[in-house]
């Protein structure tokens, strides 16, 4: 039962992740107006609205103008649902828990405004940092096995920074040798958020990972439209939501790898 509840919580803040990512492309208000159709921008009925079972009963279509609305908004509800419900197996039902879920929530709407405009708001990246390292501040003793000591919020807040010093010393040298942007401003600020939320060695892990994740995908869109910015915000947010589920699996196959 309390998993359902977890993925239909999930589903509700998905929801709202949708309405952040149009909403931040379109520069208007969270708050006003109130949720309205994409195509004929009549607001919404309370029916209109529930996460995922809307899309379903009215078949992908708006429930007054019957247009098709895309699959946008039940993937990102989808997916808000998946994080809640991982984190929630990953670490239990705790303050930890919700800040870490809002993290991810907050980055996955990050990375749709990212691959849309190439560009992520200055306000949903501070919350994320914030929403992370409130996460350290309750720590978790079944997230990596980090004790929780009451320097455990000062220590991610130093691991954040080094994250953030780390790839702005990145992009410069980056730049200064190819004479032209790699990285966005944004970008710098989202490792820091990694860093508050796994740590400093984890956090390096999923910046791996990112970089991994994004060479097929920019190697692609390159070959097809010769762009060569690739948003990174969202091999960021995958990196990151990968090494905080089997951080402790990688880590012991990187232990016995290198015999560490």
């Amino acid at each position: 039962m309390i998993p359902f509840l977890i993925f239909m919580l999930g589903l509700a803040f998905g929801s709202f992740a949708g309405v952040l990512v149009t909403r931040s492309i379109k520069d208007e208000s969270i708050i006003k107006p109130n949720s309205y159709c994409p195509k004929c921008n009549t607001p919404l009925k309370i029916w209109h609205n529930i996460p995922l079972l809307s899309f379903i009963l009215l078949k992908g279509k708006c429930g007054i103008c019957n247009k098709k609305i895309g699959v946008f908004y039940p993937l990102v509800e989808f997916l808000g649902g998946i994080i809640f419900l991982s984190v929630y197996f990953k670490v239990g039902l705790s303050f930890h828990f919700l800040f870490v879920s809002l993290t991810f929530i907050i980055l996955l709407s990050m990375s749709f405004v990212d691959l849309k405009t190439k560009h992520a708001p200055d306000s949903l990246n501070l919350i994320a940092f914030c929403m992370a390292m409130l996460s350290a501040f309750f720590g978790s003793n079944s997230f990596f096995e980090t004790p929780i000591t009451p320097f455990l919020f000062l220590i991610r807040f130093q691991d954040a920074f080094v994250m953030s010093g780390f790839l702005l010393f990145l992009k410069f040298i980056v730049e200064f040798f190819l004479k032209k942007e790699a990285l966005g401003e944004a970008d710098i600020l989202v490792v820091g958020t990694l860093g508050a939320m796994l740590g400093l060695k984890f956090a390096m892990i999923a910046l791996f990972f990112a970089a991994l994740f994004s060479i097929l995908p920019s190697f692609f869109i390159k070959q097809q439209t010769g762009d060569e910015q690739m948003p990174f915000i969202p091999f960021l947010a995958l990196g990151a939501f990968v090494v905080y589920l089997f951080g402790q699996n990688i880590d012991h196959f990187l232990k016995v790898m290198y015999a560490i």
